[in-house]
């Protein structure tokens, strides 16, 4: 298999997002002290099983404008929450408002990575296969 330029954002997020992610996850819900637990090492796989589903789908996305603002966002969204816990005002309605926005926007990197997995990845293929069988129907009727 070569790799192309479009593969580039996937490698990206495969080596550096889930150490970033299992970074930020550890410090927003203080589990610095659970050394010795099943806890880090059952969360850091979910987050690395997540990391590269995205980034072997990651090749099939076309609209990366909208997935970087989206995450953009979702950034924006975690850097208020952080600020707002160290100000002591966690149990803020702005506080509660930007973990459902963030929750909110998490879904939508979601929904975009998966259709355009499935609109440049998926969907071609079903259209090769369907092409080669009909070729193929066209061939044993003649």
């Amino acid at each position: 298999m070569r790799f192309k330029r479009s593969d580039l954002p996937g490698i990206l997020i495969a080596t550096v997002a889930p150490a970033l992610l299992f970074w930020l996850v550890v410090r927003a819900f203080g589990l610095e002290h659970h050394h010795g637990t099943p806890l880090l090492g059952a969360l850091s796989g979910n987050i690395a099983g997540g990391a590269g589903t995205f980034a072997v789908l990651s090749r099939f996305v076309r609209h990366w404008d909208r997935v970087i603002v989206a995450l953009a966002l979702l950034a924006a969204c975690v850097v208020g929450v952080l600020v707002l816990q160290l100000t002591g005002n966690d149990g803020s309605s702005l506080s509660t408002a930007l973990k459902l926005a963030g929750v909110l926007l998490f879904g939508v990197i979601n929904i975009l990575v998966i259709w355009d997995a499935l609109v440049h990845g998926l969907n071609p293929s079903l259209q090769r296969r369907d092409a080669r069988l009909a070729r193929e129907r066209a061939a044993e009727a003649a």
